[in-house]
């Protein structure tokens, strides 16, 4: 991957976003980045070391900026006023080591509890199986990715629907407990397409638990848009971020 990036000239920077600025036309002219960086400091008076984190911001010319945030999207409102506003579905998952038939199952169950749930159980190539479901209606953390945290006995719920629908199962080793939140827009469609009123800035959010399917898609459009100022490979007109803007001033 790094040599791919060298031979086109690309640079991927890992970091936190902490704005976006424009020109008096309304042109993206920049994006500031937040990096760290550790350090190890030795002690002069004992034989020991601590690690210190040293944080740096750095500010990248920009003539084209996308937003794919997920559910925290939004947030970009601080610095580009019409970006949408977005919200997070909070769902855990599971990934088991099972030998299964390679069969997608969506199952409608009720627990022992009398809870009605709608999991998902999907075999993978690699003798592997992702479980998910056990949904949240609770907030998206305000400090980002790094503040969402994983309900155990959600994931062993999950666990006790896959064994109750395989033996193989049953006994299959947990890989993996997991949560995420699928980001929601204001109408439940996605939102794809140029911002309002700012040159340069485009957004990509909004597929729900669909984005796997349809992020190659969105990546194409977007990029047909940042090129050739229109998406030639698919039709996103309604997903167009535009009508968000208006629902919101009227």
């Amino acid at each position: 991957m790094n040599a791919a990036q060298q031979q086109v000239g690309a640079k991927v920077v890992i970091g936190t976003v902490a704005g976006i600025t424009t020109d008096s036309s309304g042109a993206v002219t920049s994006v500031k980045v937040s990096t760290s960086s550790t350090s190890l400091q030795q002690s002069p008076h004992a034989q020991s070391t601590t690690t210190e984190r040293i944080a740096s911001e750095q500010e990248y010319p920009a003539d084209a900026v996308v937003l794919a945030m997920g559910p925290w999207t939004g947030l970009a409102q601080a610095w580009l006023p019409t970006a949408p506003c977005t919200s997070g579905q909070k769902y855990h998952s599971i990934v088991l080591k099972g030998d299964v038939s390679d069969t997608a199952v969506f199952p409608s169950y009720k627990t022992a509890d009398g809870r009605s749930i709608e999991p998902e159980l999907y075999p993978r190539p690699d003798g592997t199986v992702y479980v998910c479901g056990e949904p949240q209606a609770v907030p998206v953390p305000a400090e980002g990715p790094s503040g969402v945290t994983v309900d155990t006995q959600l994931c062993s719920n999950l666990k006790g629907v896959a064994a109750s629908l395989s033996s193989q199962l049953a006994s299959a080793p947990v890989e993996a407990q997991q949560a995420c939140y699928l980001p929601l827009s204001e109408d439940g469609l996605p939102v794809i397409g140029k911002l309002p009123g700012v040159e340069g800035a485009y957004v990509a959010t909004g597929h729900s638990c669909w984005g796997i399917l349809n992020g190659p898609a969105t990546g194409q459009a977007i990029a047909e848009l940042i090129v050739c100022d229109r998406a030639k490979s698919v039709d996103i007109t309604e997903l167009d971020p535009a009508r968000l803007v208006v629902v919101k001033h009227r």
